[in-house]
């Protein structure tokens, strides 16, 4: 062999050296891996608990009987959504008794979220401005298909309604 041979050889790393080092890199790989995982899954802004899912069978009960203590009232809201300013908008709930008459003397709040964000939810006390409507302003950070969870009392009676209405930016 020559002596540039011998130099231009890189040097040989003894297998005692390289094969420990081989499994400390994937182990260390492994865990740093993990802990991108693990510090992802906590951040994301789009998970959320649902609160009181765990509360029980009695919880869920409850939330039954009142269900249908409200669909007897015969009630019906419809929710329209609209921007009123950029990061801002307005919700409108109208409220119908059984016969089609507007409700006026109602206590109404709403509940507002973007299914994309359900852990940011605003409640909205929704004030009356005639005919059975009710409105109310909120954030708004996104356009799109948000959640509204419309309660309403009026002489000891609640009814409770999960709507569903489109926030489409101005043109």
């Amino acid at each position: 062999m020559t002596e540039r041979a011998a130099i231009d050889r890189p040097p040989r790393i003894p297998p005692a050296v390289l094969w420990p080092g081989i499994v400390i890199g994937l182990l260390a790989m492994s865990v740093i891996a993990m802990t991108i995982t693990a510090a992802l899954a906590v951040s994301d802004p789009s998970f959320a608990i649902v609160p009181g899912y765990g509360a029980g069978a009695e919880a869920e009960n409850a939330a039954v009987r009142a269900r249908r203590a409200s669909a007897a009232l015969g009630w019906d809201a419809r929710v329209a959504l609209s921007m009123t300013a950029p990061g801002r908008a307005e919700a409108r709930v109208t409220l119908t008794d059984a016969a089609g008459d507007p409700i006026d003397d109602a206590g109404v709040r709403a509940v507002l979220y973007h299914p994309a964000r359900s852990g940011d939810r605003q409640t909205v006390a929704l004030t009356p401005i005639g005919a059975g409507v009710y409105a109310g302003a909120f954030r708004a950070p996104r356009t799109g298909l948000w959640a509204c969870e419309v309660t309403a009392a009026r002489d000891g009676a609640e009814f409770l309604a999960d709507e569903r209405a489109w926030l489409v930016a101005p043109r």
